[in-house]
């Protein structure tokens, strides 16, 4: 090969081809190093060039030049000297000639690493495990194409609560539901639309199940919810019964209002409580001679949230006790610091006898 050729030369041999084409060596050089760095790609290609002309010398140039053309990438290099002497005539160009070499070996180097771009990608797409299915289970929905095909009205910005599988399914359906309902949806629309709606509230593993559910399955959204239900069940918490209220009891040092919240938590967390239960749980929980336990006995409340409004007043009335109490104790504490002083300066002034 010509660049070889020029490339295997020594340092004095570059200098004088330089001054021949009136080229400062660096600029010579400079014109060789693109070349140099592609060299390694071809290097087998030079390798058996070599080994043909070194066991058939007189068949080297009509061999090579015959495989040259059979091989389907071989960079031909047209309008080029064969001979070394003549590409190192001082007519040549030698700017054009490395160009014209350069940009033949750059086109095929271009066109290698398409082809095996090209293989890579192929062999990467065809060899993913369950590449088909996974486009499948994109396209497929399980909701009946009824509701799919149902004209979903234009809303505004709508926030979802987003379920991701770890919590309460039960919470996350009433917070859903409630949503939902307030965006003002005709009656005869309301179900298809939370049925059409339910995947935007799930992220994570929790839209992978729905996406996973049997294509076509779901027609109402009761069915929708049991089966949410079903697969999150784990996660559900255990509900408070009114028995729950017996065991809230005020203790030896909590407040009243400390105690009032407590009660009405756990009041919130039962469904279907019974009232007259509630209210004797209240009076019984309260600490013994507790202003609000003796008003509960003298006057009865008809109702829990009766009794848990007046609450209210006696509790700002154990607070209001509270802050007098601190403030005698703060005056108290003052006025023996002041004795303790003047007795101090008494025993100081008095003379000794």
């Amino acid at each position: 090969m010509v660049t070889s050729h020029i490339l295997q030369s020594s340092r004095s041999e570059r200098r004088g081809l330089a001054a021949r084409y009136a080229l400062s060596p660096a600029t010579f050089e400079g014109y060789l190093q693109p070349i140099t760095l592609m060299q390694p790609l071809f290097a087998s290609e030079d390798t058996l060039v070599v080994n043909e002309r070194q066991v058939h010398p007189r068949q080297t140039a009509q061999g090579t030049s015959a495989r040259r053309q059979s091989t389907p990438n071989w960079r031909s290099t047209p309008d080029l000297p064969q001979a070394s002497e003549d590409l190192l005539h001082p007519g040549t160009n030698i700017e054009e000639m490395m160009r014209s070499i350069m940009s033949e070996e750059m086109r095929t180097l271009e066109a290698q690493m398409q082809q095996r771009f090209t293989s890579q990608i192929h062999k990467a797409t065809t060899s993913t495990p369950g590449f088909d299915d996974l486009a499948r289970g994109v396209r497929e929905t399980p909701l009946t194409s009824r509701i799919t095909s149902t004209i979903t009205p234009k809303f505004g910005s709508i926030s979802f609560p987003r379920f991701d599988g770890m919590s309460d399914p039960h919470d996350h359906l009433l917070q859903y539901k409630h949503v939902v309902q307030s965006m003002n949806i005709s009656t005869d629309m309301l179900d298809d639309m939370m049925c059409k709606l339910f995947a935007q509230s799930l992220k994570g593993a929790a839209l992978r199940w729905f996406c996973n559910l049997p294509a076509e399955s779901i027609d109402l959204f009761d069915e929708l919810s049991l089966e949410f239900m079903r697969s999150y069940s784990v996660h559900i918490q255990s509900r408070k019964t009114t028995k729950d209220l017996w065991g809230v009891i005020q203790g030896p040092h909590e407040s009243l209002r400390a105690y009032i919240k407590c009660f009405s938590k756990t009041i919130s967390e039962i469904s279907g409580f019974d009232d007259s239960t509630a209210r004797e749980a209240l009076k019984k929980g309260l600490r013994h001679r507790s202003l609000f336990k003796n008003e509960i006995r003298a006057r009865y409340p008809p109702t829990i949230q009766d009794a848990l409004h007046r609450a209210k007043g006696f509790i700002e009335l154990e607070e209001e006790n509270e802050r007098v109490e601190r403030d005698l104790a703060r005056t108290r504490e003052e006025l023996s610091k002041a004795r303790d002083e003047r007795e101090k300066n008494f025993r100081r002034e008095r003379p000794r006898q």
